[in-house]
């Protein structure tokens, strides 16, 4: 019987895995047998969490407002159903870079985009083929804006966000009569780092 710690929820989803196969289940539905000898022997129910996180525009009067928001899988109140939800109004855009380590030394080479990342191996990046098991750390960018606009102000700022460059002046995406803040950020995966620096 499967539990963690108690038995599974009907409004959660769940994925069921051993060392050797996973299968996503709606807590409402049969779980698989886990008993020895079965295909998900000694399996364990962990609660799974999707979320995707992006900048969208919400309508607000004859305009709009960037707005950070997510999508979710969770429980409406009938069924297990993706949600979107609105998480902070006025950010206009998010923007990620990876760090690439050298797997020789464990040391970030550079940051990259994730288009310049493939499964294959085969990408020349920083003078050597990179692939996401050598990600071991994020550079987050995030442009934030005013909530109202100030026609007595005119943003004549540009922002680089990593290697992204954004101009309000010469970008009509950006209206140039709001205040805007750049923040950044260096995020450490933890779990890839180990697997990289062998335990260190």
């Amino acid at each position: 019987v499967l539990d963690f710690p108690v038995a599974l929820s009907g409004e959660e989803t769940y994925a069921i895995v051993n060392s050797e196969y996973g299968l996503l289940l709606d807590g409402a539905d049969s779980a698989p047998d886990v008993r020895e000898g079965e295909t998900f022997g000694r399996g364990v129910a962990w609660p799974y969490r999707f979320e995707i996180y992006y900048v969208r525009k919400v309508p607000v009067g004859s305009g709009f407002m960037p707005t950070l928001s997510r999508k979710t899988l969770s429980w409406n109140g009938a069924a297990m159903a993706v949600v979107t939800e609105d998480l902070v109004e006025g950010v206009e855009l998010f923007y990620l870079r990876f760090g690439v380590t050298d797997t020789a030394t464990g040391e970030v080479e550079g940051y990259t985009s994730i288009t310049d990342l493939d499964t294959s191996g085969g990408l020349e990046l920083f003078g050597a083929p990179k692939t996401w098991d050598q990600v071991d750390s994020i550079e987050a960018f995030v442009l934030v804006r005013s909530a109202a606009e100030d026609p007595l102000y005119t943003d004549s700022k540009s922002y680089n966000l990593g290697d992204v460059p954004i101009t309000p002046s010469i970008d009509a995406n950006y209206p140039v009569n709001v205040r805007r803040l750049m923040m950044q950020s260096n995020i450490s995966l933890r779990n890839p780092k180990l697997v990289i620096r062998g335990g260190v």
